[in-house]
């Protein structure tokens, strides 16, 4: 039995945020987002044959990659990498502020906008690493 690609377990991290957002658990959405776009990624990284570091932040690793493996990722992919890359940063950057709210006295609803416009973000890049990966995978 195989087991799950990057790219399936990128897709339950982005049903679980969708699920929390759905709760108004905006901390948890936001979690699960970036969770969702970096196992994407890194599910990229791994069919271009990058060793993937047991790391969150990978955005450094990708972008230098990502720019040596530019013939073997679709156009659009390539066109959308610092989209990608940025927002992967972005939610990085936001996790001490996710898994600390509490500490930090914000409010569940000053959350919301932030979770509803990174979990939109979460959906577009999922789907473009898992046409990523297919593409790449055609040009091995």
């Amino acid at each position: 039995m195989a087991g799950m690609s990057a790219i399936e377990n990128s897709r339950i991290w982005l049903a679980t945020a969708k699920a929390a957002l759905a709760e108004g658990i905006y901390t948890t959405a936001l979690y699960g987002a970036e969770m969702s776009v970096e196992i994407a990624l890194k599910g990229v990284l791994i069919e271009l044959g990058v060793d993937i570091p047991k790391s969150h932040n990978i955005v450094s690793l990708a972008r230098i990659s990502l720019k040596e493996n530019r013939s073997r990722l679709s156009k659009e992919f390539v066109e959308k990498e610092h989209f990608i890359t940025s927002t992967l940063e972005t939610l990085l950057d936001l996790r001490p502020v996710v898994g600390y709210a509490y500490e930090r006295n914000i409010g569940k609803e000053d959350m919301k906008p932030r979770a509803k416009e990174y979990l939109r973000k979460a959906e577009e890049i999922v789907s473009l690493c898992g046409n990523a990966i297919r593409h790449a995978g055609k040009r091995a």
